[in-house]
């Protein structure tokens, strides 16, 4: 029996291995309290291969692409933007994207909140 071949995200693989030149995923949630109750927000991070540039360390060798709102413009349902609190919200979804891409990039954002009259709060977040 053959061994298992090691799937990369190398758009152009080396011999025995399988590449992946794409990786697309949508993420959506429901509208904030200033739009339509009945409409969704929508992002899609796609990923998008450049030819000898793959970095075996991060296993990958593209960029992201960020869509948000509609594919369509029929598409009643879904918003023009994508809501967050902080950085923090963007984080979480890049890191699930990361995962989900099979690239070993992690991102981490370190917010620092200062109330009047006293010290900072510091939160991190993966």
């Amino acid at each position: 029996m053959d061994e298992l071949q090691q799937i990369v995200n190398d758009s152009i693989p080396d011999d025995g291995k399988i590449g992946v030149v794409e990786t697309k995923v949508t993420y959506i949630q429901e509208n904030d309290t200033w739009g339509h109750a009945n409409q969704f927000q929508q992002m899609i991070l796609t990923t998008k291969g450049v030819a000898g540039g793959y970095d075996e360390k991060e296993n990958t060798d593209a960029f992201i692409r960020m869509k948000i709102g509609k594919i369509h413009p029929k598409e009643t349902d879904i918003c023009d933007f994508w809501s967050i609190s902080g950085l923090e919200d963007l984080v979480k979804i890049f890191n699930d994207f990361g995962r989900r891409s099979g690239t070993n990039i992690r991102y981490k954002v370190t917010k620092i909140v200062t109330p009047s009259d006293s010290d900072p709060i510091v939160e991190e977040y993966e």
